[in-house]
């Protein structure tokens, strides 16, 4: 359980922020993008008999925060925050990734097969809202999503070791 408040989101510096009174001043404080109220991530792995091995990689989040903004119009850039920050909640997020390595002994070298599967239950969840006020483009107002988690995918690939 944690929450993730207050007034500059991590950047690393990449933002300017308090500099033109009162656009970047009003609605500053509040809840983060980060914020997830509740967080769980599970993995591990499984060593099976013939050199298998079957991993797993499983999370869920609560709702994530969002805000509604719009571009400061004295300052000239930044965003001004029209509600509290972190006023709006998204929807849970939740993905389950699978993956099977055979490996085979070839003299000193250990050869690994190695197939996965990502997003094994195909959720598409909402994983962005947009927050600028009153549209993001001619075809995404504000709140609506403008952006989902990636659906199933698959990825092969092998290893070496010597």
């Amino acid at each position: 359980w944690s929450k993730s408040e207050g007034n500059l989101e991590y950047s690393q510096g990449a933002f300017s922020d308090y500099d033109f009174y009162p656009d970047h001043f009003v609605n500053r404080d509040g809840y983060l993008g980060d914020d997830r109220r509740h967080r769980v991530k599970v993995n591990g792995y499984a060593l099976l008999p013939y050199e298998l091995v079957v991993g797993f990689d499983a999370f869920w989040s609560s709702p994530f925060a969002y805000d509604r903004t719009e571009g400061a119009p004295n300052a000239g850039y930044g965003v001004a925050y029209l509600d509290p920050r972190g006023a709006f909640r998204g929807n849970s997020n939740y993905q389950l990734d699978l993956s099977l390595t055979k490996g085979f002994k070839v003299g000193p070298v250990n050869l690994q097969l190695i197939g996965t599967v990502y997003n094994v239950l195909n959720s598409e969840r909402v994983i962005e809202y947009c927050e600028n006020f009153p549209a993001c483009s001619a075809t995404v107002e504000w709140g609506q999503p403008s952006d989902w988690q990636n659906p199933r995918r698959f990825e092969a690939g092998f290893r070496i070791e010597f």
